[in-house]
């Protein structure tokens, strides 16, 4: 049982210790807690806070992602298009394609829940992620 005030609250313990992820903002994974690996064996979950005002640098990765807006708003640039976002919304980030997010909210963190298909990816040997070296890891928005 991963409770919503004990996530939250390690998420700000998190981000008082920590930078952070350039690339995800303050990052947790769930984890079975019975064997210490991914939630569950073909889907990995993850909850991520974005600081007031953060805009992450883009990056890919092998696995594809769902979304959904625990809290917040602001925009994701996938693959070159902006998809605005807020409390309640879900989107998408395909295998191998460019994503950065931004909380456009400049006094409250937004949060994120994701889960993932990492652990098939992992377990085939094809993942791998991949930073934006270029345009200061920021993508141009169609």
């Amino acid at each position: 049982v991963y409770r919503w005030a004990e996530v939250e609250a390690a998420l700000h313990r998190l981000a008082l210790v920590s930078e952070g992820s350039p690339f995800d903002g303050h990052m947790l994974r769930y984890s079975n807690p019975l064997t210490g690996g991914w939630a569950l064996r073909t889907m990995g979950a993850n909850m991520q806070m974005l600081k007031a005002g953060l805009h992450t640098r883009a990056h890919r990765h092998t696995g594809n992602v769902m979304y959904n807006v625990a809290r917040g708003q602001g925009h994701s640039i996938i693959g070159g298009q902006r998809i605005d976002w807020q409390q309640h919304d879900i989107f998408c980030v395909p295998a191998w394609t460019w994503h950065e997010h931004v909380n456009d909210d400049p006094a409250n963190p937004a949060f994120l829940f994701s889960f993932n298909d990492f652990p098939v990816m992992e377990a085939l040997g094809v993942f791998t992620e991949e930073p934006l070296e270029t345009t200061d890891g920021r993508q141009e928005c169609a």
